[in-house]
């Protein structure tokens, strides 16, 4: 029965292409019921025991003065989803990535193509039965931790996971997959930025998050620095910081107000610059609004000072028309339309040609 079910197995395989690389993951799923042939084949077992049966420990990391913490970025519901990444530029193929953060996948973030399978990083193309696990964590394995740049840790953290499925990608020599999650500092709750695949199996995942600051910058209500600062590092201490804007002090960034200059006048107009390039949603958008509408101002004037230099010319053109060679009206001289007034009209229109063509 066992040999039967191996043997249609293998030929779906075949029928999907890429016979190799079909047969690795074949191996990897059948081991979960045969532990004596998962030993000898060499796969993995991506059938874990249930990683969320207890809690994830803490995700937290501490580096040249700065320390981080990232468990406010895992996902650990059962009917929650994991963070999902679509590439479809032209540089990548159509791979979708799911991951989380120092943790597995959540079953409720799992593709049809993904069935079985347990990760921290799956990458899976839509409308075919490709899944690749390509990393994990487990809690008896370290978890990777490092500064996004050595000498900035405001800049972010980065995680690797390593022990992925195995890729047999021309000139691998069948290695393990890895991925490489960045997770930028700002005040963001979590945005996805991009997945890329920069070399064959090695996956890079970038987001931006507050909780990838470091804790020294702290966090409030109002965000990152209290959407008042921004998390820097100090160049001569080497340790992050939250540094404020004008008007604002404390440690978060909390107390104070904005400054105003002298010679400026506190209204809605002078905040533009700062609503541009505020941290803030609301603030972005009231200023990118205004600026709209000051655009949509200019474009009506515009408009207006077209319609009425237009019709200025047009009553020009009338007059040159209508006026005859001698500086009469069409119709008031010579007796209407007889004698004079055919001439009137000729000269008119000998006017009229005259002055197009010049």
């Amino acid at each position: 029965m066992l040999q039967c079910f191996l043997t249609l197995a293998a030929t779906a395989a075949v029928s999907h292409g890429s016979q190799q690389q079909h047969e690795v993951r074949q191996a990897s799923i059948t081991s979960s019921s045969s532990s004596s042939s998962s030993s000898s084949s060499g796969s993995r077992n991506r059938q874990l025991d249930n990683p969320f049966a207890v809690a994830q420990p803490a995700c937290s990391w501490a580096v040249s003065g700065a320390t981080f913490d990232l468990s406010s970025l895992q996902v650990t519901s059962l009917t929650s989803k994991s963070y999902i990444i679509e590439t479809t530029s032209e540089e990548e193929e159509d791979y979708s990535y799911i991951f989380n953060i120092c943790g597995p996948v959540t079953p409720a973030s799992i593709p049809y193509q993904c069935s079985g399978y347990m990760g921290a990083v799956l990458q899976y193309k839509s409308g075919s039965p490709w899944c690749w696990v390509a990393g994990t964590y487990q809690q008896s394995l370290p978890t990777t931790f490092a500064l996004i740049e050595d000498s900035d840790p405001a800049k972010g953290v980065s995680i690797t996971y390593a022990d992925g499925e195995s890729c047999t990608s021309a000139g691998t020599g069948g290695v393990a997959r890895q991925a490489t999650v960045d997770i930028y500092c700002g005040n963001s709750e979590a945005r996805m930025i991009k997945a890329e695949e920069p070399r064959s199996c090695s996956y890079h995942v970038v987001m931006e998050s507050m909780y990838g600051c470091p804790q020294e910058c702290e966090i409030t209500a109002d965000g990152l620095c209290s959407s008042n600062g921004k998390c820097t590092t100090d160049p001569n201490t080497g340790a992050p910081y939250c540094q404020c804007d004008e008007g604002f002090s404390e440690s978060d960034c909390s107390a104070g107000e904005a400054v105003v200059h002298d010679g400026e006048d506190n209204d809605m107009w002078n905040s533009i610059p700062y609503m541009v390039t505020a941290t803030t949603n609301t603030s972005k958008w009231q200023g990118r609004l205004l600026i709209l509408l000051s655009g949509m101002v200019i474009m009506l004037s515009l408009g207006l000072f077209y319609v009425s230099c237009k019709k200025h010319r047009n009553n020009n053109n009338y007059l040159a028309v209508a006026e005859s060679d001698d500086g009469h009206s069409m119709g008031m001289s010579g007796g209407g339309l007889g004698g004079g007034g055919y001439e009137n009209i000729v000269s008119g229109k000998e006017v009229r040609e005259n002055y197009y063509k010049s």
